[in-house]
């Protein structure tokens, strides 16, 4: 960015940031240069060099900022300093931690309501022979 490197440590290790090389852009004011996290299959900016703004979006069609990876699973990312001296600096982490309670109880709830028939059966087949078996005198 601006001639320098940026610093991404989420992107895997001796990774560059593109394999095709990404040409000196200059990206017009109020416009942001997007890029993806799979770099080789991404339609981020690089794929749009051609078109008019040379890949650039509009900072106004920029609603959020990434916080998490869901896949392959490694939770939160470290805040990429290398960003964080550009207008609007470094975003606040996101709820991922709250989601991620919130689907492990639901998960809890459905795996506990999906037992509960065959469990309550079970012991209410084994109260129901009890019960059977003293009304016999056995």
């Amino acid at each position: 960015m601006n001639g320098e490197p940026v610093d991404e440590p989420y992107l895997p290790s001796g990774t560059p940031a593109s394999v095709a090389g990404i040409p000196r852009t200059t990206v017009p004011e109020g416009r942001l240069f997007l890029l993806g996290d799979e770099r080789a299959g991404s339609l981020d900016s690089t794929a749009h060099l051609q078109e008019a703004g040379q890949g650039s979006v509009s900072r106004d069609a920029v609603v959020a900022r990434v916080d998490a990876v869901a896949w392959p699973m490694e939770g939160m990312l470290d805040r990429p300093a290398g960003f964080a001296a550009l207008p609007g600096g470094i975003s606040e982490p996101g709820p991922l931690k709250a989601v991620v309670a919130a689907v492990a109880g639901g998960a809890v709830l459905i795996l506990g309501g999906a037992a509960w028939g065959p469990v309550a059966g079970r012991f209410g087949h084994a109260a129901r022979a009890r019960r059977t078996g003293q009304a016999r005198g056995v």
